[in-house]
C-alpha cells in the first residue's frame, strides 16, 4: 500500500502525460492578515502591482505578490471589498467598491476619499465599478449609478433596471454591459441607450425575451455567474450561468452556446479566457481555453473536458481568478492567494507530437531513492481522526435510528398533582349604636380546609414501531452530516497529499537555494498545522509516537 501511494505521488510530482497536474499552484499571501481573500486585480499597466481585497481591508503588492501591505482599512463591522478597478490609461487611479461605499485614490492607494455613500444599506453596498473617460459607473445592491468624475451628484439608471442589484460590469469600445441576477443589459456609451440583451427564463435553459428579474430564492443557483468582454475580432461578450456559457459576436444580438462539457456552473465564481491564435483561424470554440474558479476548485477546459487544477492548493473555495499580461494566474481563496505560471505550462497543451499532446516532465526521480513515510499515519487513519474529531461518524446516525425505534416501546408518562386550600376567618370587631345603648359583635371563628390529589397516566403510540416521526428529523440531520463529512474528508485529503508531495520534492530535490528549502519546510509545517486543526492535534501526536 505504501509503495503504491509513493508511485501515485511520483506521477504527480513528475507530471508525466497529458494532465493539468503539471500545473503547480504556489502560495504567497505575506502581509495579508485575513485568510479569506475575496477579490484580486493586477494593474493593467504594471504586472508587478497587485491589489487584494478582503472583508476588512484592501492590500497592495509591488513585487508581483511576494509581499502585501494595507492601503485601505475598513473599520467597524466587516465591510468587504467586492470589486477593484484601475483605468487602463492611469494606474495611479484606483477604485474600491465596498459594502461601505465607493472609495477613490488618485495616488496609487496612498490617500483615499469616499466618493459614494448612501444612508440606504442596500444602495450603500457597492458590488461592481468601472470607468471610461471621465464617466464612472457603479453597480450596487439597489441599482446602477453613474456620474462624471468632477461632479458630486450621482444619477441612477432607472429605465429597465430600476432598483435591481447589479453584480457585474464590463465594457468594450462601444458598449457597457451590466448584469443583474437574471439579465444582462447593454448601455451604449454615446447615447446611453439601455437594452436588455440576455435573460434567463425560470424553468428554461435560455430565453432572450423579456423575463422579470423578480425571482425566488429557489432559482438563485440558476443566476448569471459571470460576464466579460473578449478582445477578439470581432469583440465578443461572454455570459456564464448555471445553464451554460454563452458567447455573442455582435454585442448581444445573437448568442452561441459553448460546448463546455460537464461542470457544476452553479458554483462558478470567475472565468478566465486564454486564446490560441492558431486555432482561432478555425471555429470560435476551438480558439478558447477556459479556466474556471468555483466553490469546488479550479478547472481547465481543454478539448471539451474539464480538468481539475489542484496541485499545490489545499482548498476548494475559489473566490476570484485574475491573470496578468505574462499569463500568470492568481487565485483569491479562503486560504489566501495562490499563483500559477500558466503561460509556461499552456504551450505544452498546444504542442503536439504524432497528434498527441505531451508535457515535458519537471524533473527525473530515481525510484530507488524515494523516501518512505512508514512512521506517519496513512490517509485512512487521518480520515478516521478527522471523523472522530468532528463527530460525523455514520455510527452516530445509526445510534439515533436505533434509539428512535426503541422509543416506541417506552410509554409517555404524565404525572399530575391537584391541590386546593380554602379558609374563612375574621378578626374584626364591630359595633353599632341604638336607642338602647351600644353593643359589639365578633370576632368570627376561623375555619380552613385543604385537599391534595395525584394522577398518573401512561400512553403508547404503537405506530412508532413502524415509522417514528423522529425519523424525518434524523433524515434531515443525516443529510447535513453526510455533506459535512464529505467536505471535511475532501479537505483533509487535499491537505494530506499536498503535504506528502512537498515532502517528496524536498527529499529528492537538490535545493542549493536555502531560501527555497526553508520555504518548502515552512509549507510542510503549515500543512501539518492545518491537518492538526481538522484532527484535534492527533495527526502530529501520532507522528511523534
Amino acid at each position: 500500500m505504501k509503495m503504491r501511494l509513493i508511485m501515485i505521488l511520483l506521477v504527480m510530482v513528475t507530471g508525466l502525460g497529458f494532465s493539468t497536474n503539471s500545473f503547480v499552484w504556489n502560495k504567497n499571501s505575506q502581509g495579508i492578515y485575513e485568510s479569506d481573500v475575496q477579490k484580486l486585480l493586477v494593474d493593467p499597466m504594471n504586472d508587478a502591482c497587485i491589489y487584494a481585497g478582503t472583508s476588512k481591508a484592501l492590500y497592495k503588492s509591488i513585487d508581483s505578490g511576494r509581499n502585501y501591505r494595507v492601503i485601505l482599512r475598513l473599520s467597524g463591522e466587516a465591510k468587504g471589498v467586492n470589486d477593484i478597478f484601475i483605468p487602463s490609461d492611469d494606474s495611479e487611479i484606483v477604485y474600491a467598491a465596498t459594502d461601505a461605499g465607493l472609495y477613490e485614490s488618485l495616488d496609487g492607494g496612498r490617500e483615499w476619499k469616499r466618493i459614494y455613500f448612501s444612508s440606504d444599506a442596500d444602495a450603500r453596498r457597492c458590488l461592481a465599478v468601472i470607468r471610461y473617460g471621465d464617466m464612472i459607473y457603479l453597480g450596487t445592491q439597489k441599482g446602477l449609478f453613474y456620474k462624471r468624475r468632477r461632479e458630486a451628484q450621482w444619477n441612477q439608471v432607472k429605465e429597465g433596471l430600476d432598483d435591481a442589484p447589479v453584480y457585474y460590469i464590463d465594457q468594450d469600445g462601444r458598449f457597457l454591459y451590466a448584469s443583474t441576477l437574471q439579465s444582462v443589459f447593454s448601455l451604449e456609451k454615446k447615447t446611453r441607450k439601455l437594452q436588455k440583451i440576455f435573460s434567463l427564463g425560470i424553468g428554461k435553459s435560455f430565453d432572450a425575451g423579456n423575463v422579470s428579474d423578480e425571482v425566488s430564492t429557489e432559482v438563485r443557483d440558476q443566476s448569471i455567474k459571470f460576464i466579460a468582454t473578449l478582445d477578439f475580432r470581432p469583440m465578443r461578450v461572454l455570459v456564464a450561468a448555471a445553464q451554460g456559457i454563452y458567447l455573442s459576436p455582435d454585442h448581444g444580438e445573437d448568442w452561441e452556446l459553448l460546448p463546455t462539457g460537464t461542470i457544476a456552473l452553479e458554483d462558478l465564481t470567475s472565468l478566465l479566457v486564454f486564446k490560441n491564435e492558431k486555432d482561432c483561424r478555425q471555429s470560435l470554440p476551438e480558439c478558447l481555453k477556459l479556466m474556471a474558479g468555483t466553490k469546488k476548485g479550479v478547472f481547465f477546459l481543454n478539448d471539451g473536458k474539464w480538468m481539475p487544477v489542484y496541485k499545490g492548493m489545499e482548498t476548494n473555495e475559489i473566490n476570484s481568478l485574475t491573470k496578468d499580461a505574462r499569463g500568470t494566474v492568481y487565485a483569491a481563496t479562503d486560504r489566501g492567494i495562490f499563483y500559477l505560471p500558466v503561460k509556461e505550462a499552456l504551450p505544452s497543451f498546444y504542442k503536439t507530437q504524432n497528434g498527441q499532446m505531451t508535457i515535458v516532465p519537471e524533473f527525473q526521480i530515481d525510484p530507488g531513492n524515494l523516501p518512505t513515510f512508514d512512521h506517519e499515519p496513512s490517509i485512512n487513519d487521518v480520515h478516521q481522526m478527522a471523523i472522530d474529531y468532528a463527530e460525523v461518524s455514520h455510527e452516530k446516525i445509526e445510534t439515533w435510528r436505533r434509539q428512535a425505534r426503541r422509543k416506541a416501546w417506552f410509554p409517555d408518562l404524565d404525572v399530575g398533582v391537584d391541590a386546593d386550600r380554602d379558609w374563612g376567618s375574621s378578626d374584626s370587631i364591630w359595633g353599632s349604636y341604638s336607642s338602647g345603648g351600644q353593643h359589639y359583635v365578633g370576632p368570627d371563628d376561623k375555619t380552613w380546609g385543604e385537599g391534595i390529589g395525584w394522577d398518573v397516566s401512561m400512553s403508547w403510540d404503537l405506530g412508532d414501531l413502524v415509522w417514528s416521526t423522529d425519523q424525518t428529523t434524523i433524515d434531515s440531520r443525516s443529510k447535513m452530516m453526510v455533506e459535512l463529512r464529505g467536505d471535511i474528508l475532501n479537505e483533509v485529503t487535499r491537505l494530506y497529499f499536498e503535504r506528502r508531495r512537498n515532502q517528496i520534492e524536498l527529499a529528492v530535490s537538490s535545493m542549493t537555494d536555502w531560501r527555497l528549502k526553508v520555504e518548502k519546510e515552512m509549507r510542510i509545517s503549515e500543512l501539518t498545522a492545518l491537518i492538526d486543526a481538522l484532527t484535534g492535534g492527533e495527526f502530529s501526536q501520532r507522528i511523534t509516537e
